[in-house]
């Protein structure tokens, strides 16, 4: 996909379809600058290569109105055995897609750089006892490459190693991987999705020809390109005809050693082949045959790692029609704005792993934090940031970590600004009708920068009660309530970053209410899924009832006639009975209330329902 901003300030959008008919178009530029349309065709019949361009007034618009016919054609020529399994799949239950939106939301711990190339089942369990010790409770474990069964040609590097065997290797896992698996669960039952890593042709080396797998399915060996990674030389795979059978097999497998999520790493090798009639037998079969056996036996919870080869764009489209975890809405977060549709959780963007301890740990924990993707963590054992994990995430009942996704994806605010022409980067993600914004000093010297709080569209501008802006990092406040330019200073060290949150006001006579989400949460905003007001005329009160996907200080904003309320508030947690609350907090216009000390006792453990329903009543002036 390519855009450009015309003179006119028109904004062109080029998106060239890939993955159809065994072609790869992709867009390429001359040395005068124009644009060239660039199509493989890998198979024996002509094919027409199709690229869409749209024009409008605004990236986002442009984007979209490209992608609603790329979705349909795409759509339009599903075929083999992945689009047929999705259509089986069309129906799931509501327990299969809270567990997906569990998958989605769970914090999680990849073992690739934390514990090195070189595991053992000792290694991951110390890890996890590490963690468990600071009460960091993990949704979710990656073990990453370095537990599968290879072979490696003396002198060679590790990035040649060759898939063997299903089992783990017998140097460092003697038990195998269903006795790591059992252990693990026994000792922290509260993981509850393990994920193991595979390269999409077994390793980096691709499958050892003389190795157990390759006496069990026909093989094939390609020679890879020259001028890329691994490049040149051959590489050795099962063949098409046996692809299926092949990852049936190995993921049943998996699933009976108790693993139900997969990582498939190298997928860019799929386009590595040099000769089309190689690319032709292997890039839509394996596609095909990995993705369909990761949703018969892992209900579609995989990674799919090294993807970004136009080819895979067909399958983000198709992975649009899993089953996707419901969040609920109210007309409070889509007033009058059409443009707004409800979150498309098929296919996510993944930002992978990274250190909390680390020379770059709070830049790398902001951009997650407003990516709108999961998060997942790859700390040495021992070595972790507690404050930075506890700005990451969220309780749920169960005492289980969450992180606060957002509704729709973190994007740069300035995307046609070059990587050297700028010393800050603000990339903004939305929740509905809040706005996250974070902004980096990307120089090693201190700054100051003046930020624009005004860059949401007049048509966009809710009542009269205006917006209210949040610094995450000081708690400062700002209040917004008319069209006029809005401009706030802030400070930034050497590489520091901020996050800005805006959110809508609503007014009720005189009386001024925001919720402010998860206090003290980068994204403290997105644990909000639904929230309804409501005056109670008999009372002269307010209500608000919200539903929240963890627990943690609730913040919320209160002005009666642009003063403070003081006294307590009456409160509501997790259905229990109704009780005065004094509010906690330092600022007067922020009511905190302490959400996981006020949760009934009873629901705090053996729960996987994260749902936490809050009713707070203020009095209405």
């Amino acid at each position: 996909m390519l855009s450009f901003l015309r003179r006119d300030g028109l904004h062109v959008v080029i998106i060239a379809i890939s993955g159809i008919d065994n072609l790869l178009t992709t867009l390429v530029s001359n040395e005068n600058g124009q644009i060239l349309i660039s199509s493989r065709n890998d198979g024996p019949e002509p094919a027409h290569a199709r690229v869409l361009v749209a024009v409008d007034k605004t990236c986002e618009e442009a984007i979209a109105a490209a992608m609603r016919p790329v979705r349909e054609f795409v759509r339009g020529h599903r075929s083999g055995p992945f689009a047929t399994g999705l259509r089986n799949a069309g129906s799931a239950s509501v327990g299969e897609t809270t567990r997906l939106q569990a998958w989605y939301d769970g914090f999680a711990y990849c073992t690739w750089n934390g514990l090195g190339q070189y595991l053992s089942p000792s290694k991951i369990l110390d890890a996890l006892t590490s963690l468990d010790k600071k009460g960091v409770k993990l949704t979710t474990l990656i073990i990453d490459d370095n537990w599968q069964s290879v072979q490696l040609e003396p002198g060679k590097s590790d990035f040649y190693r060759q898939w063997s065997d299903f089992e783990a290797n017998k140097e460092h896992f003697p038990g195998g991987l269903k006795s790591l698996i059992t252990a693990i669960r026994s000792v922290f039952p509260y993981i509850q999705f393990i994920a193991v890593w595979h390269g999409i042709f077994g390793h980096w080396g691709g499958m050892a020809p003389s190795g157990k797998i390759a006496k069990v399915y026909a093989m094939r060996t390609f020679k890879r390109r020259e001028g890329i990674f691994l490049g040149g030389g051959d590489m050795t795979t099962v063949d098409r005809s046996d692809t299926e059978r092949l990852f049936d097999d190995f993921y049943r497998f998996l699933s009976d050693a108790g693993v139900d999520a997969v990582k498939v790493d190298t997928q860019s090798f799929l386009d590595y082949a040099d000769h089309a009639d190689d690319r032709l037998a292997l890039i839509t079969a394996y596609q095909d045959a990995w993705r369909l056996a990761s949703l018969k036996y892992f209900g579609g919870r995989a990674i799919a790692c090294m993807a970004q080869i136009p080819q895979t764009m067909y399958y983000s489209f198709l992975r649009e029609d899993l089953p996707k975890p419901m969040m609920r809405t109210s007309d409070d977060f889509f007033p009058d704005d059409p443009r707004q549709v409800p979150p498309s959780d098929g296919a996510q963007i993944d930002w992978d792993m990274f250190q909390t301890r680390h020379q770059y740990s709070r830049f790398h924990a902001t951009a997650r934090c407003v990516s709108g993707g999961p998060i997942y963590i790859t700390d040495t054992p021992g070595e972790h940031d507690l404050d930075l994990i506890e700005q990451m995430t969220a309780k749920a009942p169960d005492g289980r970590l969450l992180v606060l996704r957002t509704e729709k994806l973190g994007r740069t605010v300035g995307m046609y600004t070059g990587h050297s022409e700028t010393q800050f980067l603000q990339v903004r993600a939305e929740h509905y009708r809040v706005v996250i914004t974070a902004v980096f000093n990307l120089d090693n010297v201190p700054r100051t920068k003046l930020v624009s709080l005004s860059y949401c569209e007049p048509s966009l501008a809710g009542d009269k009660a205006g917006y209210l802006f949040r610094v995450h990092s000081s708690g400062k406040l700002l209040r917004h309530a008319d069209g006029s330019l809005a401009i706030m200073e802030l400070h930034f060290g050497p590489h520091d970053c901020h996050i800005i949150t805006r959110y809508p006001v609503r007014r009720f006579q005189q009386t001024d209410v925001a919720v402010l989400g998860l206090l003290g949460k980068m994204a403290g905003a997105a644990a909000v899924m639904a929230t309804t007001y409501k005056v109670l005329p008999e009372t002269s009160e307010i209500q608000a009832d919200l539903e929240l996907k963890a627990l943690g200080n609730l913040g919320l904003y209160v002005s009666a006639n642009s003063r403070p309320l003081f006294g307590p508030v009456k409160v509501i947690v997790g259905g229990g009975l109704m009780a005065k609350v004094e509010p906690l907090g330092l600022d007067p216009f922020i009511l905190e209330f302490d959400l996981e000390g006020l949760w009934p006792g009873e629901y705090r453990c053996g729960k996987s329902n994260s749902q936490v329903l809050v009713t707070v009543i203020v009095p209405l002036l």
